[in-house]
């Protein structure tokens, strides 16, 4: 949704829809965990990158598992060298991982997601279609490509992705805060202002939500809302 949150630089997106980020989604936990002696070999964004890059260098070393299995690990240390900004790396895993597991939909999510990250929208695009095709129940897909689409500056088609995607999952604060912001964007402030409140009500940690619903209510001339909601922001910022 973050193994690395890309926050919203919310000023630049109320010049411009086409030039909107969204925040993408964080990377989940792996669909299949390798064994309890693996356990931080996950995925889990709140096991430490470092930590989770042994574990799972341990693992496929050991030689004890193969296909799907293998794929989740490789996919779990792909996401470990994203999240330490390694992309190289952590595209070669995603790569090995779908190679080990043609229709291990949360992988083509993955390297979607890193290809966001690099600013190729296109294959981005590719990945998390091919996420959904294969797996079309998993809000994942819907979350990452929601996230293309706004970066291309469709809002209308990231909108029907982040719909789905809090149809499928209504518990995932990104959706909400990605969807509120396409909101905004078509001045639609009271819908906004409903997904960016779910979204805090969900991570209240989400210093992003609070700033932009501060700019929400600047537009509404609701200054003491919007202080609130700015000072609020700053504290999270300063404390992450």
């Amino acid at each position: 949704m973050s193994v690395r949150i890309w926050r919203v630089l919310v000023a630049a997106a109320m010049l411009s829809a086409a030039a909107a980020p969204a925040v993408a989604p964080e990377p989940a936990l792996a669909q299949t965990s390798p064994t309890a002696n693996d356990w931080k070999c996950t995925g889990n964004p709140h096991v430490a990158s470092d930590a989770q890059i042994v574990e799972c260098t341990d693992a496929i070393s050991s030689g004890k598992f193969s296909g799907p299995d293998l794929a989740a690990i490789f996919n779990s240390r792909g996401t470990a060298y994203r999240a330490k900004d390694d992309l190289d790396r952590a595209l070669s895993d995603y790569n090995k991982a779908i190679e080990l597991d043609p229709k291990f939909s949360f992988a083509y999510d993955s390297r979607g997601l890193l290809y966001w990250d690099k600013g190729d929208f296109d294959q981005a695009l590719a990945d998390t279609s091919k996420a959904i095709t294969l797996d079309p129940k998993d809000y994942r897909g819907y979350s990452g490509r929601g996230s293309v689409y706004q970066a291309k500056g469709d809002l209308d088609a990231a909108l029907r992705d982040y719909d789905k995607a809090v149809e499928l999952n209504p518990k995932d604060a990104d959706d909400y805060f990605n969807r509120g912001t396409i909101f905004q964007l078509k001045g639609e402030l009271d819908s906004a202002l409903a997904d960016l409140n779910k979204a805090i009500e969900l991570n209240p940690s989400n210093g992003a939500a609070y700033r932009t619903r501060g700019i929400i209510y600047d537009s509404k001339d609701d200054n003491q809302r919007a202080l609130a909601d700015y000072r609020m922001a700053d504290k999270l910022e300063l404390n992450r």
